[in-house]
């Protein structure tokens, strides 16, 4: 595939066929060794409501898939985003909110479903355990 094969999206896409697509250029993706990955959005206000209407819906470990810029499908589980900030730079507004997700290298049962650390600044527990 040539460089002008890419997309410039990332494709979100749930089990229930439901898909989100973001441009390239309001993503940052930082990628861990424990198969986690910080998906970061940096939007216009307006861009950001739709982002994360699609993402609240999610269920602790939810898989899904997502296709950065048509390289093909990464299987994912949903682990949590973070509040959606208002920012203002240099009179520029945006929305910011970070997704984390886990690469599908585990089974849903062996995933832990307490999380906590000092990068992403995200904290969920699984009320069941």
């Amino acid at each position: 595939m040539s460089e002008s094969d890419l997309g410039e999206n990332l494709i979100f896409k749930k089990q229930s066929g439901e898909v989100l697509e973001v441009n390239q250029k309001y993503v940052g993706i930082k990628s861990r060794e424990d198969a986690f990955m910080s998906i970061n959005f940096r939007v216009p206000k307006e861009d950001m409501e739709v982002i994360q209407r699609f993402f609240q819906s999610f269920d602790m470990i939810e898989p899904f898939k997502m296709d950065i810029c048509s390289t093909g499908d990464i299987p994912i589980y949903f682990r949590g985003i973070s509040p959606v900030l208002e920012k203002n730079e240099i009179g520029n507004k945006y929305s910011f909110m970070a997704l984390t997700v886990q690469e599908s290298v585990k089974t849903p049962e062996e995933i832990d479903l307490c999380h906590e650390c000092t990068g992403c600044g995200l904290h969920f527990e699984n009320s069941s355990q």
